[in-house]
């Protein structure tokens, strides 16, 4: 029997947008409201993880996942714990929130920490998110290996 290999390549994907912020105190209220078992839709779970703010975003889906950003220009990556999402209509806007928020390219509703600690109050932001992704084959022969979309695969014979 030949021996097979898993082999699995990560990579890392910026996307470009802007974030702007919730006002004082909102965040710490959906956050309340979130971790008490069956108040919304979806709850988040205790104990939460550490992270340096929380965030609102377009989709629902990801609430609970913790996103990397970082304002557009600065070097280290900030962790954020995804605890809102867009509605899906508001009555201001006569549109649902996350088409006005993708129609605007925001990734992100920061808390009113981070924005203050950004010095953004009152503004929106450019920011980066870093998304990660991974490109996996399985039951791969050890000796083919996979070099790039470009190149295909090496084949070594016995």
């Amino acid at each position: 029997m030949r021996p097979t290999i898993t082999l699995i390549i990560t990579f890392i994907h910026i996307v470009q947008g802007y974030a702007s912020h919730y006002n004082p105190y909102i965040m710490e209220e959906v956050i309340g409201n979130r971790i008490v078992p069956g108040r919304t839709w979806k709850d988040l779970s205790l104990p939460l993880p550490i992270t340096d703010g929380y965030i609102a975003v377009p989709h629902c889906d990801d609430i609970g996942d913790i996103w990397w950003l970082r304002p557009r220009g600065q070097e280290e990556w900030e962790s954020f714990l995804v605890v809102d999402c867009a509605s899906p209509i508001d009555k201001v806007v006569d549109m649902s929130v996350q088409d006005w928020m993708q129609e605007r390219r925001i990734l992100a509703e920061v808390d009113y920490k981070t924005a203050k600690r950004w010095d953004t109050v009152g503004e929106w932001l450019p920011i980066d998110r870093r998304e990660y992704g991974y490109i996996a084959w399985y039951r791969m022969q050890a000796w083919q290996i996979p070099l790039g979309p470009l190149q295909g695969n090496i084949r070594r014979y016995r």
